[in-house]
């Protein structure tokens, strides 16, 4: 099967999907409802979480290294804070030092 033909299916079913949720009548069982807000960070979690590990499509020391002090960084000043942009500009700061630094060291 070609690459298009596979895209072509892989963005029917998708769309098959989202349309089955939109046109449903019955509500969401408990359970499911509760565990819904979950997802979106769950799912940038694990986009940022393959950034970290293979930044640039490969595992390097230096980007991941970095990534992961800034991660660290931004759990430390969110756990102290509870706010999104204080820990959103730590975690930037600390990650263009680290990066920097690492580079340079190169």
């Amino acid at each position: 099967m070609s690459d298009l033909a596979v895209l072509a299916v892989i963005g029917a079913g998708t769309y098959l999907l989202r349309s089955l949720l939109l046109i449903r009548t019955a509500a969401l069982p408990g359970a499911l409802q509760r565990r819904l807000p979950f997802v979106g960070p769950s799912v940038l979690a694990a986009i940022a979480a393959q950034g970290i590990v293979a930044a640039g499509g490969g595992v390097e020391v230096e980007a991941s290294a970095a990534a992961v002090l800034a991660v660290a960084a931004t759990a430390a000043v969110w756990t102290r804070r509870k706010t999104f942009g204080v820990p959103l500009v730590a975690g930037m700061a600390i990650w263009w030092v680290a990066a920097a630094v690492l580079s340079s060291r190169s």
